[in-house]
């Protein structure tokens, strides 16, 4: 069976925002099918670019919203993949009141992308690599898939009480947790 697709974004200049869904989750399987479960696919979220000329916006920034939500599910454990490269992760307005107001609700920008991209179903993704090169990364949330990268390129990158890192897979899980300012 055919695995979940595969979604690309990339702002070369500016911002680039997620306020709704991706899915590259795979299909679920008719009753009865006696083939594999298909993997899910792959989300790719890139903004390593300078500011626009002129604009008053942080270049080379994912900024998560409130309403944004990532899919890669997929049946018997085969989730998908999310890469994300950018200067800098940020919660939009409306992310961040309703951070400042809740202390539950994910107060950092990678915090929340990894909060929304979480499998329903408890089950790991194939891979997580975040890459942020222009600040300090802190993680207070959970992460589960078979191969975890938290890069920061110019930071330092800070796991906090609530974080936890779980690449317990049947094959043996990788964790690369790497920061140029510690």
């Amino acid at each position: 069976a055919s695995g979940g697709g595969q979604i690309a974004a990339q702002a070369q200049t500016g911002r680039l925002v997620v306020d709704g869904l991706l899915s590259a989750a795979a299909p679920v399987m008719p009753t009865g099918y006696t083939g594999d479960n298909p993997y899910a696919g792959s989300i790719t979220l890139k903004a390593t670019g300078a500011p626009s000329a002129g604009s008053t916006q942080a270049g080379g920034t994912v900024v998560i919203g409130t309403h944004a939500d990532i899919n890669l599910e997929a049946a018997s454990g085969k989730g998908g993949s999310l890469t994300v490269d950018a200067r800098r992760l940020a919660l939009d307005a409306a992310a961040q009141a309703a951070a400042n107001d809740n202390a539950q609700v994910a107060q950092t920008g990678l915090d929340k992308l990894l909060d929304i991209s979480r499998n329903a179903s408890g089950t790991a993704h194939r891979e997580v690599g975040v890459r942020v090169r222009g600040e300090d990364m802190a993680l207070n949330t959970s992460v589960k898939a078979a191969m975890v990268a938290l890069t920061t390129d110019a930071g330092s990158l800070t796991l906090g009480q609530q974080a936890k890192i779980d690449a317990t897979v049947p094959q043996g899980g990788v964790v690369q947790l790497q920061a140029q300012g510690n």
